[in-house]
């Protein structure tokens, strides 16, 4: 089932290739227009890579977004996104949500 969908816009690429494996920063912006909830992320947003040499890839995505909820109460949302590949290429993820917002809770 659909909850949101949230358009995210890659703003950059900060890569660190270590012994062990290669740390990624991936700066974002984006928006929301669902019917729960329309704004856009505030500045911050990142997705945090750690991908092994055997191209396992562990991330971790953090950002708010602002804007209003179902009744046209200014909210914002905060998610934190944790996920690992699966073989095939596949990501298994599992977001996890807060806000201030009653509508949303």
């Amino acid at each position: 089932m659909e909850i949101l969908r949230i358009k995210v816009y890659l703003t950059g690429h900060i890569a660190v290739e270590g012994h062990a494996d290669t740390a990624v920063m991936l700066p974002f912006t984006g928006e929301c227009d669902s019917p729960i909830f329309k704004g856009k992320i505030l500045p911050g947003g990142v997705d945090t890579q750690r991908v092994d040499k055997e191209g396992k890839c562990k991330l971790s995505a953090r950002y708010t977004l602002e804007g209003v909820d179902c009744d046209g109460v200014p909210c914002k949302l905060f998610i934190q996104n944790e996920g690992v590949s699966l073989p095939g290429g596949e990501m298994h993820t599992r977001p996890i949500f807060r806000t201030d917002s009653k509508a949303l809770a």
